[in-house]
């Protein structure tokens, strides 16, 4: 049963447990759940009583009063909101399910230096549910669901009134967690999706004048994040030191030895997200977007490090009759770049950082250590590398890809580049150059890089240009002069 209670205690990151959960619903019961949420959150959030729990039949209600947590933040009469509560109902063998169904309605009134601001946010159709159970596999489970949103604001200035109005429709946002495949932490995996959003902005013109509007739209995003080995339960326990010692002059006790316990906080992270039909409106013009992807891939700080960041845009457009007319040969634009980072030592770097005093103290590096860690960085055979991307206008098509590494001190590297032809962007630049004639050495230059290139069996030009760490550069094998 070791297992189970590892996996008690990564689950309290996410949520608070209580042992009372085993107990059928009584007010010693409750006292032990609001210990739980004052071990994470402060005791202070329950002398306040921001957070209460009183038993509720076969379950426990928790009330968040948002209202006193505002006012003690120091937004008394600016702020208003709702309280928020949700019934936690125990299971057999620690389990526990978490029932809600309403997010707070939120409203405020804050002064500005030349004005005000108010608005409101408010939610329909909410739906949260959650399981623990310490026995199956997927210990925990979690969703929360929005069928709307509505905000409006208004921001006064100086006399002047902007305006926002925001509508989301549908947004599902779940989580669930299992054990990791070593026992050493947990799986955790998130993921989102929207439905739509729409965002309409109006802010004063000149004198006289209507005001100028921007509507900004999506159709729909989803999104989502793995962590493989989270060290939820070392996280937790220095989450819950930090929590016991914010009103202390001093940092928590132990905290270097519990930031150690968690490295490398976790194996990996891979994270992604896409949204769909992008499109921002304008009195002067507009741009669109068929799809926005973007992902990133991290490992933790772990012997072995890497870090991969991906971006791919489709069809994007921008038109504007303050653009010139040559603007439209940029048009519909596509691209997608995908780089990554590897190198050893990245433990050992957050070693350093960890047994600096300083960072210790308020966060900063002393020039020391960050010299240590640039040498074992250094040392560490980092390397780069461009995976193959593209790049389309109508005036070119471009691909690439690369790397670079270091050579005992010194960097070197690989660049590959194809093109279709480079005869529509020398139009393009001379095009360009009617307006603006220091454009005129780019049409050298590029017409210089014609020159350089050698053709492929598919008719492109081709640049493979290569950096030694001598300093020695070449194209298509030919060298370049130094300084050149």
């Amino acid at each position: 049963m070791r297992k189970f209670r590892l996996l008690a205690a990564s689950a309290a990151l996410v949520l608070p447990l209580a042992s009372a959960f085993a107990e059928s619903a009584t007010p010693e019961g409750a006292k032990s759940i609001e210990q739980d949420y004052a071990a994470f959150l402060t005791q202070a959030v329950i002398d306040t009583g921001i957070v209460t729990v009183a038993p509720d039949n076969d379950g426990y209600l928790v009330t968040w009063d948002l209202q006193k947590a505002a006012d003690l933040g120091g937004l008394e009469g600016a702020v208003k909101i709702d309280s928020m509560s949700y019934r936690l109902v125990p299971g057999p063998a620690g389990a526990w399910t978490l029932r809600g169904d309403h997010l707070p309605q939120i409203s405020f009134d804050v002064p500005t230096p030349n004005g005000q601001t108010t608005g409101a946010f408010d939610f329909h159709g909410v739906g949260v549910d959650g399981v623990y159970d310490p026995m199956a596999r997927e210990f925990l489970r979690s969703r929360l669901g929005i069928e709307a949103m509505e905000g409006a604001f208004k921001v006064g200035d100086a006399g002047r009134q902007s305006r926002v109005k925001i509508a989301e429709e549908g947004l599902v946002v779940e989580a669930r967690a299992i054990p990791s495949a070593d026992d050493d932490g947990v799986d955790l995996a998130i993921a989102e999706a929207l439905k739509s959003m729409r965002e309409t902005a109006s802010a004063p013109s000149g004198e006289g004048e209507d005001d100028a509007q921007m509507n900004y739209g999506v159709s729909g995003t989803v999104a989502g994040a793995t962590f493989t080995g989270l060290r939820a339960s070392e996280i937790a326990a220095l989450w819950r030191s930090f929590a016991a010692h914010l009103d202390a002059d001093q940092r928590p006790p132990a905290i270097r030895e519990r930031l150690l316990a968690a490295l490398p906080f976790w194996n990996q992270l891979r994270a992604h997200a896409e949204i769909s039909d992008v499109s921002v409106e304008t009195p002067q013009g507009g741009a669109r977007m068929k799809t926005l992807q973007e992902s990133l891939d991290l490992t933790g700080l772990t012997r072995k490090g890497a870090a991969e960041i991906a971006l791919a845009i489709q069809d994007m457009t921008l038109k504007s009759d303050l653009l010139p007319p040559w603007s439209g040969e940029l048009w519909p634009a596509t691209l997608s770049l995908d780089v990554i980072a590897t190198g050893e030592g990245w433990d050992k770097a957050a070693r350093l950082a960890i047994d600096d005093p300083d960072f210790l103290a308020d966060g900063a590096l002393s020039a020391d250590t960050q010299d240590k860690i640039g040498e074992v960085l250094t040392s560490g055979e980092p390397k780069l590398v461009l995976k193959p991307g593209h790049l389309k206008i109508p005036t070119i098509d471009l691909a690439f890809e690369g790397e670079a590494h270091i050579e005992g001190a010194q960097p070197a590297g690989r660049l590959k580049i194809s093109a279709d032809s480079l005869d529509k962007t020398i139009a393009l630049l001379q095009e360009m150059a009617k307006d603006d004639a220091s454009l005129t050495p780019a049409i050298l230059g590029v017409t210089l890089l014609k020159g350089l290139a050698t053709t492929n069996a598919e008719g492109r030009l081709v640049w493979d240009i290569v950096a030694t760490a001598d300093g020695d550069l070449t194209v298509n094998g030919a060298p370049l002069p130094r300084g050149q």
